[in-house]
């Protein structure tokens, strides 16, 4: 029987570090989850709902 992965717990720090270069540099929101390896492209809109 094969286990199941978690969900792994991404920091606030991180989250947070992701924004921050997501306004600096002018990159879309693809290309920035891309950068980072984000495991989903809808975590970075709604970190940005959230945190931004």
């Amino acid at each position: 029987m094969e286990k199941k992965k978690r969900p792994q717990k991404i920091s606030e720090e991180f989250k947070l570090s992701v924004i921050r270069d997501y306004y600096s540099s002018g990159m879309s929101q693809y290309a920035c989850a891309r950068k980072y390896h984000l495991s989903s492209l809808s975590l970075l809109p709604s970190w940005l709902k959230r945190y931004g």
